[in-house]
């Protein structure tokens, strides 16, 4: 069951060291009701706009239910993201993209990520990852702007297991390894401490318009960086230029810095079929990818009283 994500929900990234916590405004033009369904077709496509007329989002229906390719738009109609659906659920390929250029690329499987999961940078591969059931597993490894690697790691379960190794990316040559078994390094402290600290970021949503048992619900385009979305304390992704530098500075070590997010496209999928000011609401199976890595999700969706698809 999904719960629509409302004020005072918990959101979590894969490389920060706390959760933030959002706050969301309700949307200053008259608000609509949650409980308006949108009347989607039963087969065909059905696309969605803004009061101005812009295509927000396009969708392929079959008996009812999501089905085949489903597009959402950016500014000036530009693609902003590219996922497939079979029978209602997220299944195969997906694309995010910012400012038309590719962002990230992966996959899904019955609904949650699998198989590789990579991110770009100006048209060249940052990060290339591996998930099975929602879980990162296997290998990730991690290349600067220039796509020369500059960190390996290995994942069992979604915990970190096995060598990570950075490198020197002009040379190749190993600078620093160290042996990690479920989460921690062998004999010391877990990098990360679980469970992490709650930091309450108050952050306005200048998007919304619907309530849920009173209380102000989000949707998908709630993403962008430090407005909607908080910093999640530490930064550890190595692709994150701050954290590259950083960890350069300390002779190979991976060094956290500071979390700036950088999520320039709004979540996915959202609710396919409940929406508010013409975006799909967002629910807490949905997902917010971040360019430095981080793939962010709903903890706590503030309320488990209104479920929505």
């Amino acid at each position: 069951m999904a719960y629509q994500v409302v004020h005072g929900a918990m959101t979590s990234c894969t490389f920060g060291t706390c959760a933030a916590r959002l706050k969301i405004l309700p949307f200053k033009l008259p608000t609509l009701s949650l409980e308006a369904m949108v009347p989607f077709p039963q087969f065909g496509i059905h696309a969605n706009f803004d009061a101005a007329g812009n295509l927000l989002s396009q969708v392929n229906f079959e008996a009812g239910l999501m089905h085949g390719e489903s597009l959402v738009y950016g500014a000036g109609g530009v693609i902003a993201q590219k996922f497939h659906y079979v029978q209602g659920v997220l299944q195969g390929g997906a694309e995010i993209y910012a400012n038309g250029n590719l962002m990230s690329r992966f996959s899904f499987h019955k609904g949650k990520l699998e198989g590789a999961f990579q991110c770009f940078s100006e048209g060249v591969m940052t990060a290339s990852m591996s998930f099975a059931g929602g879980v990162r597993a296997g290998a990730s490894r991690f290349y600067n702007a220039h796509g020369q690697l500059i960190m390996e790691a290995n994942f069992t379960e979604g915990l970190e297991s096995g060598m990570r190794t950075m490198y020197d990316a002009a040379t190749g040559a190993v600078l620093n390894a160290q042996m990690y078994v479920n989460g921690r390094i062998e004999g010391a402290m877990p990098v990360v401490i679980l469970p992490t600290p709650e930091v309450n970021f108050e952050f306005n949503m200048e998007i919304g318009g619907a309530f849920a048992f009173s209380k102000p619900a989000a949707q998908i385009r709630a993403h962008i960086p430090l407005v909607n979305i908080g910093p999640f304390c530490l930064c550890s992704s190595p692709i994150n230029p701050a954290v590259a530098a950083a960890t350069a500075a300390a002779g190979g070590v991976l060094t956290p810095v500071p979390c700036v997010p950088k999520t320039d496209s709004p979540w996915i999928p959202g609710s396919p079929k409940v929406t508010t000011a013409h975006n799909a609401a967002l629910n807490d199976s949905s997902i917010l990818i971040c360019a430095n890595g981080g793939v962010i999700s709903v903890d706590d969706p503030g309320q488990k009283v209104v479920s929505i698809p």
